[in-house]
């Protein structure tokens, strides 16, 4: 949404992503359920060919050259 212009400012990618996902709240369903939870909730992985570090969101906005036009 950053990319396209649809949102503006700083936004805080980890706060929204830990309300939305909700990881703590699935952690501890699965140890409810005598699961075991994965020891961490952020990963780097690739999207559309680019690497995404859930550590620097903005670098991975920034990374594209097609966006929308300021």
């Amino acid at each position: 949404m950053k990319r396209w212009g649809q949102i503006s400012g700083e936004v805080d990618y980890k706060s929204v992503a830990e309300r939305v996902y909700l990881a703590t709240d699935t952690g501890k369903v699965m140890k409810d359920m005598g699961l075991t939870p994965p020891a961490t909730s952020y990963k780097s992985f690739s999207v559309m060919g680019k690497p995404f570090d859930p550590t620097k969101p903005d670098e991975y906005v920034a990374s594209f050259k097609i966006r929308k036009a300021s």
